[in-house]
Formats: C-alpha cells, structure tokens, sequence
C-alpha cells in the first residue's frame, strides 16, 4: 500500500502527472525488517511544509504522507541527491509466538 501510494505522488508531484518517468524500487531485508527505497529524479518534496490532514474533515492533500508514515514503521524521505528524492521505508514484522 506504501509503494503504491508513493508511486502516485510521486508521477502526481515530482514529474506533474507525466508517465514514463523514471522510478527506482530497491526492496531488502534486513534483520527483522522488509526495507524499502523508492527513488525518483523530479522535483524534490518539500516536507517542511507538511502538515498532517485533518482525518475529520473534507478530503485535503496530505493523505499520501500521512498514510506512508502510519502503515510504515519507519519512513524518511531523502532529497539529498542533486536531482529528485529518495523515500526509505521499513516495516517491523513481529515475532510469532
């Protein structure tokens, strides 16, 4: 759910709704954790000016973070690179008992 969801904003906001873009997922695993990377080379994300959505209110941008950092157990978003974004993301499996 993550992936896809980063995946349409990422063709919806860092290429402005152009297909055909480059996008590069890497997935490992690493201890007890599924790590994911998703990179893209557009614009870069600005999240200092996130805000969470109001859940309660009239559907607002926002929702894509917002559920890419609740169904993740880490996410952080990289723009580091001279072009685009790298978005990395781990998910914590828990152990059978």
């Amino acid at each position: 759910m993550a992936v896809s969801e980063a995946r349409a904003k990422i063709i919806q906001y860092a290429y402005d709704g152009a297909d055909g873009k480059g996008i590069i997922l890497s997935i490992s695993i690493k201890g007890n954790k599924p790590a994911l990377t998703i990179r893209d080379f557009g614009k870069k994300s600005d999240l200092s000016r996130y805000t969470p959505p109001n859940l309660e209110g009239p559907p607002e941008p926002g929702y894509g973070v917002h559920l890419i950092l609740k169904v993740m157990g880490e996410a952080e978003y990289d723009t580091s690179p001279p072009e685009g974004t790298v978005l990395r993301m781990a998910e914590y499996r828990r152990e059978k008992r």
